[in-house]
């Protein structure tokens, strides 16, 4: 997957620069690369308000209306894990960074060999994160933690997810979810799915979560299910 980036600048000769730099530190490190840009802060927010699409983002501060912290603190509200620069002509704003966990400020006009490092970061903290997956819930796209899913559960035509921060109804089938959590997934019914890191214990009827939940267990999958969490824990 290539590392998403987001340029937002309401200008374009600079929004086309950063464009070019980016691309250049992609073939430089043999690393595929998107660049979205937006033209103001209120049309990012309107397109996807948590950042969830993108890696890292690049946020000129000095905009019409909205700037770019103001921008970044709302980003922040749904979002800590996204990485954001700021790209400014003046360095009094560097202080507030800090209250949006800011990776880097370039000043304009940023230079390669000052952006290539920073985006050596970026690929460094993707890396590292935790697996995560965007899921379409109520109309928005939420990125959320394969760590945090403890099970998902079908009602009728509805899908909920239970995390451990709280659940979400996401508009796919059980199945389709499946494939999209991959293989520390397994189906214990044929209206459940567990994550196999929070199984704690299985019985004959049902599956025991670690946060003190259980799910059922049908007869069919009790041997399937053994076998999926023999084999999690063995790699």
């Amino acid at each position: 997957m290539p590392l998403r980036f987001a340029v937002c600048d309401d200008e374009k000769v600079q929004s086309d620069y950063l464009i070019s730099l980016i691309e250049r530190w992609g073939k430089a490190s043999g690393e595929a690369v998107g660049v979205t840009v937006f033209p103001s802060a209120e049309s990012f927010l309107f397109d996807c308000p948590d950042a969830a699409d993108y890696d890292a983002l690049l946020l000129d501060i000095q905009m019409k209306e909205m700037d770019g912290v103001q921008l970044a603190k709302e980003i922040r509200k749904k979002n800590a894990d996204v990485q954001i620069v700021f790209v400014t002509g003046y360095d009094r704003y560097m202080a507030e960074g800090y209250d949006v966990a800011a990776l880097h400020y370039l000043m304009k006009p940023a230079s390669y060999d000052k952006l290539a490092p920073v985006l050596d970061r970026v690929l460094a903290g993707r890396k590292k994160a935790a697996p995560a997956v965007i899921l379409h819930s109520e109309g928005e796209r939420v990125r959320v933690r394969l760590d945090e899913i403890c099970y998902a559960e079908a009602t009728g035509h509805t899908l909920t997810v239970y995390c451990q921060s709280g659940s979400l109804r996401v508009s796919q089938t059980l199945g389709a979810l499946k494939e999209t959590l991959g293989d520390g997934f397994a189906a214990t019914h044929r209206a459940y799915l567990v994550n196999l890191a929070h199984v704690r214990r299985i019985t004959k009827t049902d599956v025991l979560l670690d946060d003190g939940s259980s799910v059922p267990l049908s007869r069919r999958l009790y041997e399937d299910i053994n076998r999926a969490f023999i084999e999690y824990y063995r790699k």
